[in-house]
């Protein structure tokens, strides 16, 4: 078991990038993090449900590893934009809408790393790729 550990480490050192394995250490964290972002419905003047953010500091957290502003990732779980004819209007979302969100966004996330990584390998693993590294 220990020299599977130390291959493994060994394959990872030689194939990766310290700042590669930072990031994608960074995105996994920040799948994890946002799932942990929880709603409250909000009644406004006009009574449209309104999700609000419970947790202000996981959604901080989230939007630091993933290098965002926060208010930004706020807006883009808490409402929706759509533009027609020229004219943007924003709508909040209620608090399924924005779970439904935040869950698609982890899930695009998780998506897009692993589709990274896998274009990664297989770039490694070209013969001239392996060749130049081993030079």
């Amino acid at each position: 078991q220990r020299e599977e550990i130390r291959l493994l480490s060994s394959i990872t050192v030689r194939c990766w990038r310290f700042t590669e394995l930072g990031n994608i250490y960074s995105i996994l964290a920040a799948i994890l993090n946002i799932g942990n972002i929880e709603f409250t419905s909000v009644v406004t003047e006009h009574q449209t449900d309104k999700s609000n953010i419970v947790n202000f500091g996981v959604l901080e957290n989230t939007s630091s590893l993933l290098s965002i502003q926060t208010d930004e990732l706020q807006e883009a779980l808490t409402s929706h934009c759509v533009v027609a004819r020229g004219e943007t209007i924003v709508r909040p979302n209620t608090v399924e809408k924005a779970t439904d969100v935040r869950d698609a966004t982890a899930k695009a996330l998780y998506g897009r790393l692993f589709s990274w990584i896998v274009n990664r390998i297989n770039t490694l693993l070209k013969p001239e790729t392996f060749l130049r590294m081993n030079i």
